[in-house]
């Protein structure tokens, strides 16, 4: 009887293989796709694109993050590219959590036109390698009499061209113009605008100083307490497609090569950041509306005054520090949006305006 049961259960067992087997190999219901391995873990399209995670114009693009003439000893960063809205994810904050960059700013940053009321924010910033706090007062004075000087000069200048406009810049009379703190960086070196950015984002309430002075164009200015021994000229951040932030930016290394900024030098920057070129160099990045080394090198063979070539007095070659000697040129004002069309553009082939 034992064996018999034995016989049977080593039957069915028999059976059951064979079954399962037949299951297995033969029965066409089975199928990867039944499972969703093929397109759900195994598409290369959906996980391992490089057009979507490794394209290089995302995320290592020389024109956003590694522009030589963004930071690299440059006197300044010159021209606006056309531009686009700014990137939004980054316009909420904790001191502007109301509104939007794209309410509070116009899509070419925070200075547009040399026209209407500008509103400059002065940040006497400590870095990673300067600081403010043995800094004698004077120091200081002497950078905010020298942004009047060049306010007043531009202010000036540009009537001549119909424009009706006003700076707010005296961090003595408005208090909530004049910030102070570490931004944690070399200010000098490439790489700190994003820090920088982060400050402003952090520690300004530019939207509501916005409105309060019923300001067309903001500009932020960073006094950096640079030595004598400094050999980085000043320079300014532009706004352009691309970028994530929209702040124009002026970077003022209150000392540079044995002297400090002169007046001359912070109406220079101011005009960058409303869209003014470097003349003193040509366009080998594609940034500086096509200055070409043949225009540099008339401005220099007929001692250009223009402010946009030079921040010294042409005749002299010695900096002022109680006035502005230089030029605003009718190419300048047509880069700042004052005017429709420049001779000096058309007869030398430069890039349009972005105005």
């Amino acid at each position: 009887m034992k064996k018999i049961i034995k016989l049977v259960i080593a039957i069915v067992l028999v059976v059951a293989v064979a079954l399962a087997a037949y299951f297995f190999f033969f029965d066409s219901s089975y199928d990867d796709d039944d499972y969703g391995y093929e397109d759900e873990y195994d598409d290369y399209d959906d996980y391992d694109d490089y057009d979507d995670y490794d394209d290089y114009d995302d995320y290592n693009d020389y024109d956003d993050y590694d522009d030589y003439d963004d930071y690299e000893n440059t006197d300044s960063y010159t021209s606006k590219k056309p531009k686009n809205k700014y990137n939004s994810d980054y316009s909420q904050n904790s001191k502007n959590n109301s509104k939007s960059n794209d309410d509070i700013f116009s899509s070419l940053g925070s200075a547009d036109k040399l026209q209407g009321t500008t509103v400059i924010i002065s940040i006497f910033a400590d870095d990673t390698k300067t600081s403010w706090a043995k800094a004698k007062q004077s120091t200081k004075d002497n950078s905010l009499e020298y942004v009047g000087i060049a306010v007043d000069w531009l202010t000036t200048s540009a009537k001549k061209y119909g424009s009706d406009n006003h700076f707010i810049y005296d961090w003595k009379k408005n208090s909530d113009l004049y910030y102070t703190g570490k931004i944690k960086t070399d200010l000098t070196k490439d790489g700190m605008d994003n820090a920088t950015c982060n400050f402003i984002i952090e520690n300004i309430d530019y939207a509501s100083l916005k409105t309060k002075y019923n300001a067309d164009n903001m500009i932020f200015m960073v006094l950096v307490n640079t030595p004598m021994t400094n050999t980085v000229t000043s320079c300014t951040t532009n706004w352009y497609e691309g970028i994530m932030f929209p702040f124009e930016i002026c970077y003022m290394y209150v000392n540079a090569s044995g002297s400090e900024e002169p007046p001359a030098a912070y109406a220079h920057e101011i005009l960058h950041t409303f869209g003014a070129p470097d003349l003193y160099m040509d366009d080998p990045y594609g940034d500086n509306y096509g200055i070409t080394k043949e225009y540099v090198k008339w401005c220099k063979d007929n001692k250009s005054n223009d402010i946009m070539y030079t921040c010294y007095d042409s005749k002299t070659g010695k900096a002022h520090y109680d006035s502005v000697t230089n030029n605003f040129t009718e190419l300048d004002a047509y880069y700042v949006g004052l005017t429709q069309k420049s001779a000096e553009v058309q007869k030398w082939g430069f890039q349009k305006s972005q105005h």
